[in-house]
């Protein structure tokens, strides 16, 4: 039961840093170190954290960690009862477990905030989209009905100029 919380320990250890990596680097990483491997200093994707961690949050189902051995059952097993109750004490079992639960509960209102922000990002992309286009729509919408007109063209640059008084530069041109 030790060794096995044990392994358990070391995986949730290294799934809460991970997530305060990204924490600090992923939110403001590029796409290539978001498409990179972490091995590679790519930054780990939530979607891989949220698995691990929900993998990880099993350990509370397994038999082998969380209940009392089978072996311990019955009435002629009292010393081995106490030598386990003895064993689970020492090394603070429960304790521990409560300990992993616990940086599990962080790592998983991490991600849920992780993914909610970028949720709220890509909503914000869509929206800011979606008015440009309008925008865009609209000033089409009024050039075609004849409100607005577009800039001059580089050949009609010339008379629009002669026009606006700047003849003497246009026939200079003209010459030359």
């Amino acid at each position: 039961r030790h060794m096995r919380l044990q392994l358990v320990e070391d995986e949730a250890e290294r799934l809460v840093g991970g997530m305060k990596r990204m924490v600090r680097q992923g939110i403001g990483a590029s796409r290539l170190r978001r498409m990179l491997p972490p091995r590679l200093g790519g930054v780990e994707s939530s979607a891989g954290m949220m698995q691990r961690l929900l993998l990880l949050r099993e350990f509370n189902y397994e038999p082998d960690i969380m209940s009392t051995p089978d072996w311990l059952w019955g009435h002629d097993h009292a010393a081995r009862e106490e030598l386990y109750d003895a064993m689970v004490e020492e090394y603070e079992v429960e304790a521990r477990i409560d300990a992993v639960n616990q940086q599990l509960d962080y790592a998983q209102a991490t991600a849920q905030q992780l993914k909610e922000d970028a949720q709220h990002r890509h909503s914000m992309f869509i929206e800011m989209t979606i008015v440009l286009l309008i925008a865009f729509e609209v000033v089409v919408e009024m050039h075609a009905l004849g409100y607005i007109g577009w800039l001059p063209t580089a050949a009609a640059a010339p008379a629009a100029h002669a026009a606006a008084g700047g003849g003497d530069v246009v026939q200079a041109q003209a010459r030359g």
